[in-house]
């Protein structure tokens, strides 16, 4: 977003400002000014959005041949390659600062969609890799015959402790360092540790 911003703002100069009026736009009347927004510098205008302003007094229904935002009097209209959406305009003066201001709230609104679904996928990633723990350290309970020292809510307590403190451990070294540990090398980690205290606990408890 921080290089497309200004592709954005340049294309919005050229549009910009806009006064509407009970929903009409009132200035500049009778004009017609187009822009490209390339995504990158080697897009070509083929490949570009189109970000177009029509208020002539004898201007057709646009054309949509390609996907953009095109602007008539009292209609915008933003095309995709599946879908053409209508949306009435909000009466006001649109100009530059006004545009820099609806960018920074859009930024910032994905930005914190983007930060609630990265939490809830690892939340739902290390509650999987907690899961997986506690049934193998569950099963190597069954074989050594020692199932019914541990209840396997406690298990999952411990695990999900131990995948915490890995976790955040991993997480700070490759921080750090440019020294990053693998998600297979971690799980075995994680499984070590809960296996080690499992066998200190469970050494304690027969004795």
């Amino acid at each position: 977003y921080a290089d497309f911003r200004p592709q954005l703002l340049s294309a919005g100069e050229q549009i910009l400002p806009i006064t509407i009026q009970n929903g009409k736009v009132v200035e500049p009347l009778n004009a017609y000014k187009s822009a490209n927004i390339k995504f990158s510098e080697d897009d070509n205008d083929e490949n570009a959005l189109v970000l177009v302003l029509d208020t002539r007094d004898d201007a057709a229904e646009p054309q949509f041949d390609r996907n953009g935002i095109f602007i008539t009097k009292d209609i915008v209209y933003f095309a995709s390659p599946n879908k053409i959406q209508r949306v009435t305009m909000r009466d006001g003066v649109w100009d530059k600062q006004k545009a820099e201001e609806v960018l920074d709230y859009f930024s910032g609104a994905l930005s914190l969609i983007i930060s609630v679904l990265l939490v809830a996928f690892l939340f739902l990633v290390l509650l999987v890799k907690t899961l997986f723990v506690s049934v193998i350290a569950r099963m190597g309970l069954k074989m050594a015959k020692h199932q019914d020292l541990f209840h396997f809510s406690a298990l999952m307590r411990l695990s999900a402790v131990v995948v915490a403190v890995v976790e955040t451990l991993s997480f700070i070294v490759g921080f750090l360092s440019s020294f990053a540990i693998a998600g297979f090398p971690k799980f075995t980690i994680e499984l070590i540790l809960v296996w080690l205290f499992l066998f200190k606990e469970t050494k304690n408890r027969v004795c």
